[in-house]
Formats: structure tokens, C-alpha cells, sequence
């Protein structure tokens, strides 16, 4: 499987592409496929809130969870509204949510050895963002195969699963700040032999969301201070030269 490092990703124009599903309409909080939720003691053991996606037999979700106590659900265009804060007494250090990502190939016969996941998470408050395969990004992703589950996965299982807090290193460059009031869009898709498969996104508003910078007013900003050169130039030239 290739590998893919975690880093900063400048272009908007990624997020574009890996954000195009394949010929199919993703379904906003439903139950995952069998064998649905099965990973972890940050989960509360139930199928919650997913936003899902399935392309031919490839079944593609992303959730939001209350951290340690259980699922949060969606509305119907897939945002998620969350407190700021951490997630309590026990954990201090992290966000009050986590994301949680599923990806299951039974329904196509294939196995994870045939496929390359892509998660990206993009602040959409700063435009900061990162992009990586979520198998090596997070080694302890489990898996589910015909032996049941596997943690961390094989190549040869046909299901995986994490849950992951932004607070974790891996999103370092998000600049991301529990208590603040801020916007994520995060972004799930597969490849497989033949290219884009399909994939699912979720929003996340924490606390009142983040206010991005219009995109039209750094171009505005750039022709005001283009104008400001060439009358600048102008007074310049109309100055007679001193003998």
C-alpha cells in the first residue's frame, strides 16, 4: 500500500477532487453496515449518528462523537455542532469530540490491501490543513475480517475503524484550539486499482463556527494596493527633471 505522509497541504484545489463522490448519495445519520461500531472504549458501542456513503458495494462513513460518553447526530447537510472545551475531568487534554471514520469492503469482495483511504481535515477558519493515509497515520487503527477484530488491522481484513481527537499530533499544523470558536470540514475517500472509488464528508462547527476571510477580499486587498503603485508611478513621472 502506498504511503502517504501526514504535512500541510496549500492547495484548496485537492480538497475539490478527493471531495467528488462516485455515482452515489450519501446518507445522513444512519447505521453503519454489520458489523456497525466495534472499535474502542472512547465509543459508546452503538451505531450513531453517520453520515455514510456507499459505492458499489463499498460502504463509507464519518461521525462525531462526544468523547467517552457517546454519539452526537447530524443535521441533514452533515454538520455537526459541537461545545468548545475539553472533554471532562477525565480528560483535560483533549477536545470535547472526536471523529470518528469507517470504511467496510465486504459488500465489494475486497480487502484493504486493495484499496488507499485519504482522510483530510481542513480548517476552514485559518485554511489551514492536513491530508494522509489514516492507516499510516494511525497505526492503531483495528480491523475486521474473518478472524473478527484485528488491532491494529491486516491487509487482509475487510473492514476499518479509528476515532481520533484533533488534539493529536498528527493535526499539529491545524493550529487547532479546543476552546475556540472554529469550523472543520473533514473529508474520507477511497482509491482503489482504478482510481477514486467514492467518499464521504462531514462539517463541524464548534461553538458559534469560524468566520473565514471572504475570498474576495484579498483580491480586492491586492487591486487596492496595485492602484496605489501606478499612482504612485504617475506622481513620479510628472515631476520635471532638474537641470
Amino acid at each position: 500500500m502506498k504511503s502517504f505522509r501526514w504535512g500541510l497541504i496549500a492547495t484548496l484545489a485537492a480538497v475539490s477532487t478527493i471531495a467528488t463522490a462516485a455515482h452515489a448519495t450519501t446518507a445522513y445519520d444512519t447505521s453503519l453496515a454489520s458489523p456497525g461500531v466495534y472499535f474502542g472504549s472512547g465509543n459508546s458501542g452503538q451505531n450513531f449518528g453517520w453520515t455514510v456513503n456507499t459505492v458499489d458495494g463499498v460502504e463509507l462513513g464519518l461521525t462525531t462523537i462526544h468523547d467517552y460518553v457517546g454519539g452526537l447526530h447530524p443535521t441533514s447537510t452533515n454538520v455537526y455542532n459541537v461545545p468548545t472545551g475539553d472533554a471532562g475531568p477525565s480528560h483535560t487534554n483533549r477536545a470535547y469530540w472526536n471523529f470518528d471514520f469507517s470504511v467496510n469492503l465486504q459488500g465489494a469482495g475486497l480487502t484493504i490491501g486493495d484499496v488507499t483511504p485519504t482522510l483530510t481535515v481542513k480548517n476552514l477558519g485559518n485554511g489551514t490543513q492536513v491530508s494522509g493515509n489514516p492507516l499510516i497515520g494511525f497505526p492503531d487503527t483495528q480491523g475486521y475480517g474473518l478472524n473478527g477484530v484485528d488491532s491494529p488491522y491486516t491487509s487482509s481484513d475487510y473492514s476499518f475503524q479509528n476515532s481520533e481527537n484533533l488534539v493529536f499530533g498528527q493535526f499539529a499544523s491545524l493550529l487547532f484550539d479546543e476552546n475556540a470558536d472554529d469550523t472543520y470540514l473533514i473529508t474520507l475517500a477511497l482509491s482503489g486499482q482504478n482510481g477514486l472509488i467514492g467518499s464521504v464528508s462531514e462539517t463541524v462547527v464548534a461553538g458559534a463556527g469560524a468566520t473565514p476571510l471572504p475570498a474576495s477580499l484579498p483580491l480586492f486587498a491586492t487591486g487596492v494596493a496595485a492602484l496605489g503603485f501606478l499612482r504612485r508611478r504617475r506622481k513620479s513621472a510628472s515631476i520635471p527633471a532638474v537641470a
